[in-house]
């Protein structure tokens, strides 16, 4: 049986707590507040990754995600950090345990969302079988 390597359990972990959370963040937004995306073609996205707390979890990785629905549109946001991070100045994210949030506008997509990955820049293949991670 093969096992995944410790190095890349952190990075399976982080990748699907974030897919989980960014789907959840994005479809409350759309409930709570859909003229936003009638208005202006934007929406506000919130962004919540939890790092796992396996011991050296974590990374200083630039990490980036994609969200895309069934009419092509995407969201695509190459550095959260960059984009939209909220922990204020100083902060090292996505270190071992650490619940990191985000926060940035985006085209707006619709309500059924049908692929997104989360990756590092350079790897940011679209998948359409639901949520899942492209991790190399």
């Amino acid at each position: 049986m093969a096992t995944v390597p410790r190095r890349f359990t952190s990075c399976i972990n982080l990748s699907l707590c974030l897919l989980v959370l960014l789907h959840a963040a994005a479809e409350y937004d759309l409930r709570r507040n859909p003229r936003t995306q009638q208005q202006n073609g934007e929406c506000v996205y919130t962004v919540y990754v939890r790092t796992g707390s396996v011991i050296k979890g974590g990374t200083d990785s630039k990490i980036g995600f994609t969200l895309g629905d069934a009419t092509g549109r995407a969201v695509v946001v190459e550095d959260l950090e960059a984009w939209g991070g909220l922990m204020g100045p100083g902060h090292d994210y996505y270190e071992r345990g650490n619940l990191d949030v985000f926060s940035g506008r985006g085209p707006a997509a619709s309500r059924r969302r049908c692929a997104a990955s989360t990756s590092p820049p350079t790897d940011r293949a679209l998948t359409t079988a639901g949520t899942a991670s492209t991790w190399r």
